[in-house]
Parts: C-alpha cells; structure tokens; sequence
C-alpha cells in the first residue's frame, strides 16, 4: 500500500453508509489502504464538542508514524469523484482543504482575522508534518486553544505564528481549490 485512507465512525448516524463508502474509495484508489476508524475503547473519557478529533489523529499520527507512507483524512460524508493521488504527490507535508465559508469559516473569530478557514475533513498528512501534528494533538489534549477541534486548534496556530506557514492556493488537473500547507 502507498498510501492510507482513513475516516472516522462513532454511532449510528454514518453507519448505514460506511461500507458503500469504503467500497467507492477503494474502487478509486487500489494502491491504498481504507481504513474506518471506530469502536474505540478509551483508556481515557473524553468528552466536549470535537472530542472524536483526538482519537482520530491519535489515530492517523499512529499509521504514519509506523508505515511512514501518507495517510488521508476524509470524512464519511466526503464523495471522492476521482482518484486524488495528484494531490498526494504534491510536495508538501500537510495538505489541507480550505473552508467554503471564507472569513465566516468555522470558527468565524479567526477566519475572519486570517481571511480563510481550514476544513480538516479533507486532508493529507506525509511524514515530514509529524512534528506540527504531534503539537497539535498536544494542543489538543490540554485545551490550549479551548477547544478538543483540530480545525480549530491548527488555525490559532496559524494565526499566532504567522511568519512559519507557507500558503499556496493553486488548481490543479481541473482538482477544486486546495491549500497546501507547509510548516
């Protein structure tokens, strides 16, 4: 496998659609692995808005530290119409999908101080985020920006250390518009 495909299940509400899903992404993508992430048991309870966002890059960090290879997260309620392997062969380390709701963008106190907001619903991780991704998920853990959201976490970052990020929006093979982000 080249790469790893992942979302996140916890209950019902997605449960009537995760086979068709898995069998779509695996249809167009061969060379990966799918996994769906769900029925956890936690050392740990969490709880709070967005708590499933920590067990899932717990998750996503653990297979792209042991495989090394790209991991992909994509939510259940994401379609996938083609094949995105030009997007993971792009050359940066995070690659993140940008909110449609521009400077309203969840959550509207920072996009509109960025102009933008990230959707972490769609994104792709390469070894070379590990250590941006392990501070998040620290983040994460001790609430250091209120909030167990790593769409939320990840955007404070940004804002607060502006002069570290490099943002590119470009179009790429008729692909809608992505921000790749590098740390």
């Amino acid at each position: 496998m080249n790469y790893t495909i992942t979302t996140f299940s916890s209950g019902d509400k997605y449960s009537p659609i995760e086979n068709h899903w898995k069998k779509r992404v695996q249809e167009l993508h061969p060379e990966a692995a799918v996994k769906i992430l769900r029925n956890f048991i936690f050392k740990k309870k969490l709880s709070g808005y967005a708590w499933w966002d920590i067990v899932r890059l717990e998750r996503m960090l653990k297979i792209l530290r042991n495989k090394g290879c790209p991991v992909i997260n994509c939510d259940l309620d994401l379609i996938l119409a083609k094949n995105i392997r030009p997007l993971i062969d792009l050359e940066y380390d995070l690659i993140i999908s940008k909110e449609v709701g521009g400077d309203m963008a969840f959550p509207p106190e920072i996009s509109k101080q960025l102009g933008f907001g990230l959707c972490t619903g769609f994104y792709i991780a390469k070894k070379g985020s590990l250590p941006l991704l392990t501070k998040t998920l620290y983040s994460m853990k001790t609430n250091e920006y209120n909030s167990n959201s790593d769409q939320v976490t990840l955007m404070n970052y940004i804002l607060k250390n502006k002069k570290s990020v490099n943002f590119k929006t470009e179009r790429i093979q008729k692909a809608p518009r992505w921000i790749k982000w590098v740390a």
